[in-house]
């Protein structure tokens, strides 16, 4: 049962965590704004929302992507 509640704990700690990091990053300079992908747009409300779905070990990943893409879309062959 302990193993059961430090796996809660755990998210809960990753999910603060991950919001604190994207709060940091809408208020840095070099953010894209919420418009620029879906990530980005997600990131820009993370830290108001508390929905559990922060915690996910694949959130990041996927928001990350999301703008990766997007970021690779605006580049031109050369």
């Amino acid at each position: 049962m302990n193993e059961v509640a430090e796996d809660a704990t755990a998210e809960s700690a990753r999910a603060s965590t991950f919001r604190a990091i994207c709060r940091n990053l809408v208020h840095s300079e070099p953010f894209s704004g919420p418009k620029f992908s879906w990530g980005d747009g997600e990131i820009s409300t993370v830290f108001d929302d508390q929905a559990p779905k922060w915690g996910a070990v694949s959130r990041p990943v996927a928001l990350a992507t999301s703008h990766h893409v997007a970021y690779l879309a605006t580049r031109t062959a050369t």
